[in-house]
C-alpha cells in the first residue's frame, strides 16, 4: 500500500507542473480517460471476475497512477511553456 503512495506523489508533483505551464484540458481528459478505463472497467474486472478484492483494486490504482505518470512525464518533455500577457 506504501508503494501506492510513491506513484500518487509522483503523479500529483508531475501533473501540477504540466498545468502549471497551461496544459489544463489536456490533463483533464488524460485523467477522465484513465480514471474510466483503469478504476472503473478494470476496476471491475480485477475485483468481481478475477475476485482478487481489495488487492485487485489497490493493484489497479497503482497501475492507474503509474501509467498516468509516464504519460505526464511525455508530455511534460514535449510541452512547451505559455506565456499571457
Amino acid at each position: 500500500l506504501a508503494l501506492l503512495l510513491v506513484s500518487k506523489a509522483m503523479t500529483v508533483f508531475i501533473s501540477s507542473i504540466v498545468r502549471a505551464r497551461g496544459q489544463l484540458y489536456w490533463l483533464v481528459k488524460i485523467n477522465a480517460l484513465f480514471v474510466f478505463i483503469f478504476e472503473t472497467v478494470l476496476g471491475w474486472f480485477t475485483v468481481v471476475i478475477l475476485n482478487l478484492g481489495l488487492f485487485g483494486a489497490w493493484g489497479v490504482m497503482g497501475l492507474d497512477e503509474s501509467f498516468k505518470t509516464l504519460v505526464h512525464s511525455h508530455k511534460l518533455k514535449k510541452s512547451t511553456v505559455k506565456r499571457h500577457l
